[in-house]
């Protein structure tokens, strides 16, 4: 089946994640304003959106409190900037990423 809407015949497992990435601008749908997505299509942005992967984090208020203290030190030292509008523009992904690494030792020199 193809999703064009997010209305009754969408599943409703499939409707918050699809209305993040609305949200977000990842979804735009065709010109007719059109979604155009299959099952497949739903249970991959769903499992995906329940492990993190279309989370941001922007400020450090905003980063997870595990991995906050990796984050402040970026910042404090000058590694992590952000944009030019100042959002940090940090995913999940990286915030493990750069925790396994501080915890490792790996920026103790920066």
């Amino acid at each position: 089946m193809i999703y064009n809407y997010i209305d009754e015949n969408m599943p409703d497992w499939a409707k918050p994640t699809v209305q993040k990435l609305i949200d977000k601008g990842a979804l735009k749908g065709n010109e007719k304003g059109e979604l155009l997505l299959t099952d497949v299509m739903l249970r991959i942005f769903v499992v995906f959106d329940s492990v993190g992967c279309f989370e941001e984090y922007n400020t450090i208020e905003e980063v997870p409190d595990w991995a906050r203290p990796t984050i402040q030190k970026f910042v404090d030292r000058g590694v992590l900037k952000g944009n030019e509008k100042g959002k940090l523009m940090l995913t999940n992904a990286m915030l493990r990423i750069f925790v396994a690494n501080d915890r490792m030792g790996i920026y103790d020199k920066i």
